[in-house]
């Protein structure tokens, strides 16, 4: 994985059954010193143990089909979050912290 630097952060969003891929490019990213927020259903997920940020969400699920309703949402509330909290600080982010700060999201 040559894409993710510690200034970087990788939003990883995986349920169960947990896709192996997603938990290896996680890994391999976080060697790298990039920053994860994982998106998932619980801290107990494989993904719980190498996450920087973890939002645990619960999808209803119904004979095996999930519906992520929840999940699309607190995605949208991020990125806006992101989007418009720029507004209100400098690009350049906190002083002497190497990546993203998760703590400045305005949402």
């Amino acid at each position: 994985m040559d894409c993710a630097w510690p200034k970087d952060l990788l939003v990883a969003i995986s349920f169960p059954p947990y896709a192996a891929d997603t938990l290896r490019v996680c890994e391999q990213a976080k060697e790298r010193g990039t920053q994860i927020l994982v998106i998932t259903n619980g801290p107990l997920s494989p993904l719980g143990r190498i996450a920087d940020l973890l939002i645990d969400v619960n999808d209803a699920e119904l004979k095996g089909f999930r519906s992520l309703t929840s999940a699309l949402c607190v995605v949208q509330t991020l990125v806006m979050g992101l989007t418009f909290g720029k507004r209100h600080r400098s690009r350049k982010g906190v002083p002497g912290q190497a990546g993203p700060d998760l703590t400045y999201i305005d949402c």
